[in-house]
């Protein structure tokens, strides 16, 4: 069986698989057993509470918690100078606290999320000086567990995804709508009371439920806002009032 081809973008450092070609400064390669916990489901959270005098406990929702992704491999590098760079290009990954973007691609397959430094970072020469290789270990933590895909644009068609996890999807709605309007979806209904000039854009973005005016929150331009999803599998209708022009943005979502 061949091995799957592989390359993680983790900001600007790039991580290839085994049996790719570096560049001629040297890079990372990942060991063949050196990319864990992208693939795995994650821990399940629920306030539990036990029923007195009685068996179990009684019914929680579970939310999912944080993902932890491993990377292990060796560095290879022309030159001690060009190891030593590949040295401070690892060990300063993601060390301000700041989060970056993970992508993967896999076998023509691309998915991404967001990630934070978990853990120290680990960089070992082999052997003394003037070596050229290094083994090298990174941890990340995905506040957010999910993983995205490609996203696409849904007009006067059901939208849908090829995820296998809940994706909420963004409205974007043009035209000129003085007294406003409101979208249908799968479990409720969002009425818009401001009003619609030409030339702006209405989105609503149902990771957060808020309206936006070119961009702009509106507190107080919404007297209705259900929020809901696209299941995986489903293909879902939206529709909206007053002649409004509206289109859907679905991302392929995972877990």
């Amino acid at each position: 069986m061949r091995a799957p081809k592989l390359t993680i973008n983790v900001g600007a450092v790039t991580f290839h698989g085994r049996g790719a070609d570096l560049p001629e400064d040297g890079g990372f390669l990942i060991d063949q057993s050196g990319f864990t916990g992208w693939d795995d489901g994650v821990d399940v959270r629920r306030d539990e509470t036990a029923r007195p005098e009685g068996h179990g406990s009684f019914d929680a929702i579970g939310r999912l918690g944080p993902r932890t992704v491993a990377l292990a491999g060796t560095a290879q590098a022309p030159s001690p100078e060009e190891l030593d760079a590949l040295k401070h290009r690892l060990t300063g990954l993601l060390a301000d606290g700041d989060d970056a973007r993970i992508q993967v691609k896999r076998d023509g397959e691309t998915l991404w999320g967001r990630c934070r430094l978990a853990a120290r970072t680990r960089f070992t020469v082999r052997g003394a000086s003037g070596a050229r290789f290094a083994d090298w270990q990174l941890q990340l933590w995905m506040p957010d567990p999910r993983k995205y895909g490609a996203t696409e644009t849904f007009e006067q068609r059901p939208a849908s995804h090829r995820g296998n996890f809940p994706a909420r999807p963004l409205h974007r709605i043009q035209g000129l709508l003085p007294n406003g309007y409101t979208i249908f979806g799968p479990t409720g209904e969002y009425t818009v009371i401001r009003a619609l000039d030409a030339g702006h854009e209405h989105t609503i973005d149902m990771r957060d439920g808020f309206l936006r005016v070119d961009g702009v929150v509106d507190l107080g331009g919404v007297r209705r806002g259900d929020v809901w999803t696209v299941r995986p599998g489903d293909q879902v209708e939206f529709t909206a009032t007053d002649l409004a022009v509206l289109k859907t943005e679905v991302t392929d979502t995972y877990i």
